[in-house]
Order: structure tokens, then C-alpha cells, then sequence
């Protein structure tokens, strides 16, 4: 306490010793800004998908033909993910093994792969699979 004293009145009254509080602040704000920004950086495959067409016993249908409401998928940092189905919102986990692609949803697993900005994923192996483009 004695040198908390001796300093601030050493230092112009603690003007000084407060600047550089202030500065050392804003400093640590800008870093968690940006790393907070990034994070989902680690991982290549995250980000935001939109199921572009539904692939059922090697025919193609139109999003909306199977989903009135659409149907997206987003890829989370820390391996978690929320997919949207017709108006619902799911949440679960994901992985990824090279291009391959593990998707848990309410504790059934789901496989698919990714290749560049698609991923194509069988849901809860129903032989329906979802072609997703990344946004």
C-alpha cells in the first residue's frame, strides 16, 4: 500500500500510472475482440451451409420440394452445430476425418463428406442425402 503511494504521487498523482492502465485495457478489448472473431478459423469446415437440393434414390429434388420451410446447417467451433429442418432448429455435435464428416443429432449419428464448399450428408441414414453449400 506504502508503494502504491510513493508511485502515484511520484508519477503526477497517479495521472500517468492510469494512462497506461487505460491503454493496457484497450489493448486485452482489442485482442479478445479479434480472437473472439476468429475463432471458428481453427477449423476449416466451419461455418454456415444451405441444402441446396435433396438427393433420394439417384434423383435430385428442389430444396423446397422436401423442406417448405428450407433447411441449412451451421458448423460450429468447439465441434458443436445447429441445423434448421422445416421451420425446426436441432442442435448437436460434429467431427471431421480428413473429408469425411460425423454429424450427432439427439444421439443418432449421421455421415456425409466435404468437398471444397459442399457437404453432402445422409441424415440419420435414411438414404436421403442433403447437398449443402457453404454461404
Amino acid at each position: 500500500m506504502l508503494l502504491m503511494r510513493i508511485i502515484l504521487k511520484k508519477y503526477n498523482g497517479g495521472e500517468i500510472v492510469k494512462k497506461h492502465i487505460k491503454r493496457f485495457l484497450c489493448v486485452v478489448v482489442v485482442f479478445c475482440t479479434i480472437f473472439a472473431l476468429c475463432a471458428c478459423k481453427s477449423d476449416p469446415f466451419c461455418g454456415n451451409y444451405n441444402v441446396e437440393s435433396v438427393e433420394i434414390g439417384g434423383q435430385s429434388f428442389k430444396t423446397e420440394d422436401a423442406y417448405a420451410n428450407g433447411a441449412s446447417i451451421e458448423l460450429k467451433d468447439v465441434n458443436l452445430c445447429t441445423l434448421k429442418l422445416d421451420g425446426n432448429t436441432y442442435e448437436g455435435t460434429w467431427s471431421s476425418d480428413g473429408s469425411s464428416i460425423t454429424v450427432t443429432l439427439e444421439a443418432e449419428a449421421s455421415k456425409g463428406t466435404i468437398e471444397g464448399n459442399t457437404l453432402k450428408i445422409d441424415l440419420y441414414g435414411t438414404g436421403m442425402t442433403m447437398v449443402c453449400v457453404r454461404k
